[in-house]
Formats: structure tokens, C-alpha cells, sequence
């Protein structure tokens, strides 16, 4: 357990450290819209909190302004939400092509100093052709899989927050949900990553028939 949580923490290390590489201040305004975007669930339950509190205390005084602020409140919360997520798309888009363009002038330089007598072995062949057809949207993948870690973490801690104001047993009853749901992606990830691996060989082969059929 220790070994896969250092793993973890290497790999997100490593690609946090990838996506400054390409762009800092890209990456910036990702993480951050992120984060905003993920306080965005939190903050809507707070205010529906609010509201139902309003609407009992408004039918008692016959006073509606509360609950009618509220509501106005939760519309331009939803206005700000939607403009995250576009922002949020934004940036993610042009955060793949800062990426694919850092990968790319990478590869291109590893390669060119490589010796002739490297691509005589049909397995380095098969780490190339991986590099190329995995990079776009392993990349897409990678990037998603950090920044929705990124916004479910904060919405994660605001939730737990708002959830502690009303029952802690709420949070224990979610987390026995969310559990099987997590280990199931796990293993069908990595049973993916394995079936991609054991046929990346004949992919290449298929791949230089297509060029040559033509």
C-alpha cells in the first residue's frame, strides 16, 4: 500500500512538473479554474441550505425577500458556474496542444540522437509507436484524470465542510458509495492499459500493411 501511494505521488509529481514545463501560466489558470469550478457544487448546496432555511422562516414573518434574494444569489452562481466551465474547457484545449508541442519537440530531439543500431530492435519500434499514437490522447487523458483529481478534491472538502454542519453520518454513508465505484475504474484502467500493451506489436503491423495496401 505504501509503495503504490509513493507511486502515485511520483506520477503526479511527474506530470505536474510536465505541465509546467509546457506552460506555466496556462497551467496556472487551469489548476485555478479548477478549483474554482469544484467550489461551485459546495457553494450551491449552501445556498439551497439557505434557502430552505428562508422559505420555513418566511412563511412564518409572510416575508419573501430572503427567499427571492437567495434565489437571484443561486442565478448568478449559475452564470459564474457556466462561465467557469467554459474558461475551464478553454484552457484544458489549449493546455493539450502547449503539451503535445513540448512532447513532440521532445521525441523529435531524443530520436535524432539515437544510433541507427537502436532501431534495429522491433521492440523500440513498439515504444515509438506508442510514443506517437498514444501521445494526443494519452495526453487528453492524463490532463483530465489531474484536473478532475483537482476539482473533486475541492469539491470533496466542500462538501465534507457543509455536510459537518448538518450530520457527520451523511459523509460516512457517501463515502461507502463512492469506494466500490472507485475500485472498479481502477482495475478496468488497468486491465485497459494491459490489453493495449499486449497488442501494441500487431497495431504496428496493421498500421504498415494499411501504407503499403494503399
Amino acid at each position: 500500500m505504501k509503495k503504490k501511494l509513493k507511486n502515485f505521488g511520483i506520477e503526479v509529481k511527474s506530470i505536474i512538473e510536465l505541465l509546467l514545463k509546457s506552460s506555466k501560466k496556462n497551467t496556472f489558470f487551469l489548476i485555478f479554474t479548477n478549483i474554482i469550478s469544484g467550489l461551485m457544487i459546495p457553494v450551491e448546496i449552501l445556498i439551497w441550505k439557505y434557502f430552505i432555511d428562508s422559505v420555513v422562516v418566511s412563511i412564518s414573518s409572510k416575508k419573501i425577500f430572503m427567499p427571492v434574494l437567495i434565489l437571484i444569489i443561486h442565478f448568478c452562481v449559475g452564470i459564474v458556474d457556466n462561465l467557469i466551465i467554459h474558461m475551464e474547457s478553454y484552457f484544458e484545449e489549449m493546455e493539450v496542444d502547449y503539451i503535445n508541442k513540448f512532447l513532440t519537440g521532445l521525441t523529435i530531439n531524443k530520436t535524432s540522437k539515437l544510433e541507427m543500431s537502436y532501431f534495429d530492435e522491433k521492440k523500440n519500434y513498439d515504444i515509438i509507436q506508442k510514443v506517437n499514437t498514444e501521445s494526443t490522447q494519452r495526453l487528453i487523458n492524463i490532463l483530465s484524470m489531474t484536473m478532475n483529481f483537482v476539482r473533486n478534491f475541492v469539491t470533496l472538502v466542500g462538501i465534507v465542510s457543509v455536510l459537518l454542519l448538518l450530520n457527520g453520518w451523511i459523509i460516512i454513508f457517501c463515502l461507502m458509495i463512492s469506494v466500490p465505484s472507485a475500485l472498479i475504474s481502477y482495475k478496468m484502467s488497468k486491465k485497459q492499459y494491459k490489453i493495449f500493451n499486449s497488442r501494441i506489436e500487431d497495431l504496428r503491423k496493421i498500421t504498415e500493411i494499411k501504407k503499403y495496401s494503399c
